[in-house]
């Protein structure tokens, strides 16, 4: 089993993938379920010959950060939901702060010239 991005932001889509195997000795359709958080949301039927497998895949997109463990059949696995990163306020205020002080001295510079000029 495959988690495309193990860690996403709110919103961003993640694939779980799983291989399913016809190990029997007929045509058979087997039905995949996708379960997160113990709550089926997602499920295909699968056609296979006899020794055929197939890859299926499930898009998933979760709004609430946290961890989510899922399910596909058996196989068990998790993926994160991680908070945005804040907005960098002090870093704008600091690029402010500096413009603002390179301007004062500017300022200053121009000021003092025409007087003594």
């Amino acid at each position: 089993m495959v988690v495309s991005k193990p860690e996403v932001e709110p919103g961003e889509t993640t694939t779980i993938s799983a291989d399913v195997t016809n190990t029997g000795g007929t045509p058979s359709t087997y039905t995949v379920e996708l379960s997160i958080e113990g709550e089926m949301v997602d499920s295909r039927d699968v056609p296979l010959d006899p020794g055929d497998s197939e890859t299926i895949s499930f898009d998933v997109a979760k709004e609430e950060p946290g961890a989510y463990d899922f399910a596909v059949d058996d196989l068990t696995g998790s993926f994160d939901v991680r908070k945005p990163p804040a907005f960098p306020w002090a870093t704008v205020i600091a690029i402010i702060v500096i413009i603002a002080a390179i301007i004062a001295v500017g300022i200053w510079y121009w000021t003092r010239g025409r007087r003594t000029g």
